[in-house]
């Protein structure tokens, strides 16, 4: 029976996966699909395209450009599509670039500062703080479906000096400076 392993279940796109396969016929040639579009790979085992006079082979796959989600990997004889074997395999997102922008450079102690993001996880709570401290928004942010967000807050008492403003979900964090 034609069995195949993946050494990760998940990747991102352009990221290499390992596929072991067993059972197929001795010296085949073995084609790859992806969500059904067929998946160019580099053979480890043979390196004659075919599987070993076992029926086992490795390959390295790497993962197209290609929407997130999740797909079936099915590897099948090229003779005959009766001898296959598949997998279900996930295709994660493109990391997140985050970024944030002040609505202005300068500022004094009181004054109210706009602050924009983009690139964080979606529908997220986002918390803002300066030097390591806390500060309050005007109201709460949380990002659209989009990861970006809005807001505003009021400068608290800081030296005089540069400062950075960072903004966090958590997981992602980006950080704009003003005076």
């Amino acid at each position: 029976i034609p069995e195949i392993k993946l050494n990760k279940t998940s990747a991102q796109a352009g990221e290499t996966v390992s596929v072991t396969g067993s059972g197929f016929g001795g010296a085949r040639s073995v084609s790859f699909s992806l969500g059904g579009e067929p998946v160019s790979v580099e053979w480890v085992l043979q390196d004659s395209g075919r599987t070993d006079e076992n029926g086992r082979f490795v390959v390295n796959l790497i993962v197209p450009s290609m929407a997130a989600g999740e797909y079936k990997l099915v590897a099948s004889d090229a003779s005959s599509s009766q001898v296959a074997a598949e997998k279900t395999f996930t295709v994660l997102p493109p990391p997140l670039n985050p970024k944030v922008e002040l609505g202005q450079v300068n500022g004094k102690v009181g004054d109210t500062m706009s602050i924009s993001g983009t690139e964080f996880n979606p529908s997220s709570p986002i918390t803002l703080t300066i030097g390591g401290k806390a500060v309050e928004p005007d109201s709460s942010i949380i990002t659209s479906e989009n990861g970006t967000f809005d807001a505003s807050f009021e400068i608290p008492v800081l030296p005089a000096g540069l400062h950075m403003v960072e903004a966090s979900d958590g997981i992602v964090e980006a950080e704009a400076g003003f005076s």
